[in-house]
């Protein structure tokens, strides 16, 4: 992912009928974790689905959520685990994965 530039990331899960999703993502390096807050824009699951899809998504329906983040030009050159759930009203799990990043400079700027 470079620095200065937003990444662009489609997580295909399976819906269970929540009336709303949430992304939460736990930054994992050197043997430690943080929670990692998300704007309110880019959290909302339902407001970031492909092809305007919209909650509840139905029982065992597939879906994709188009999460944007922003990296941001004074994150540190490091290669953390970022760690995605995303979970519904009830704080229920409904799909996580980890993904390995490679935060690197941007030489354009």
């Amino acid at each position: 992912m470079v620095k200065g530039t937003t990444a662009t990331i489609n997580i295909a899960f399976v819906g269970d009928n929540s009336k709303s999703l949430y992304a939460q993502t736990l930054i994992a390096m050197h043997g430690g974790s943080i929670l990692v807050p998300l704007n309110e824009n880019v959290a909302n699951v339902c407001d970031n689905l492909f092809l305007g899809k919209t909650c509840p998504i139905a029982q065992n329906e597939m879906a994709v959520y188009v999460m944007k983040l922003d990296i941001e030009a004074y994150f540190p050159e490091i290669s953390p685990s970022m760690q995605i759930s995303l979970v519904n009203e009830e704080r229920e799990k409904i799909a996580c994965f980890t993904l390995d990043m490679n935060i690197v400079a941007n030489n354009s700027l």
